[in-house]
């Protein structure tokens, strides 16, 4: 029993593509062609034969409109184009995947996060901010500043270079 429970039965089976949904089902029972539903869905009809033939993926913004016009979400038709994708990709890459160890690091090696009062604990506490010296020192000192005779910025001498006879 347990042994049919880890798995489900149709665990292997291609996810349906959001195009042949919309093809055998969702316009048939809409009574609308695809032509009609072109126009409704605001794009060409050579768009949605494409998705209908399933020769591109369900982009976000023909989710949003098939969404609309099918009065469910675009979340439905993203999740059934990204579980297809998801499942394709396990495929083309199985020989790779199959190299890849599944958790490395043994776990008394691992790092654990640690709760946020343990964090808070363990931070050093701030060093004492000087304080700002008096208004009136702050005073003196710009009234003295103001009493220095500024420089004169050094002047520049053009850069010449030195050639040295061999």
């Amino acid at each position: 029993m347990m042994e049919m429970m880890a798995k489900a039965p149709f665990a292997d089976r291609r996810p349906t593509h959001p195009g042949e949904l919309l093809r055998e089902d969702v316009l048939p029972a809409l009574g609308i062609t695809a032509t009609a539903a072109a126009g409704f869905l605001g794009v060409s009809r050579q768009a949605l034969h494409k998705l209908m033939t399933e020769q591109v993926a369900m982009t976000p913004e023909m989710a949003a409109r098939v969404g609309k016009l099918c009065g469910n979400s675009p979340e439905m038709w993203l999740g059934m184009q990204s579980r297809l994708d998801l499942w394709t990709t396990k495929r083309l890459l199985a020989a790779e995947l199959a190299c890849i160890p599944t958790n490395p690091v043994p776990a008394e090696k691992r790092r654990v996060a640690k709760p946020l009062a343990a964090k808070q604990a363990a931070v050093k506490p701030k060093t004492a901010v000087p304080k700002r010296p008096a208004p009136e020192k702050v005073v003196a000192r710009k009234a003295a500043k103001a009493v220095r005779p500024r420089k004169k910025p050094a002047k520049m001498e053009p850069h010449v270079e030195k050639r040295v006879a061999v």
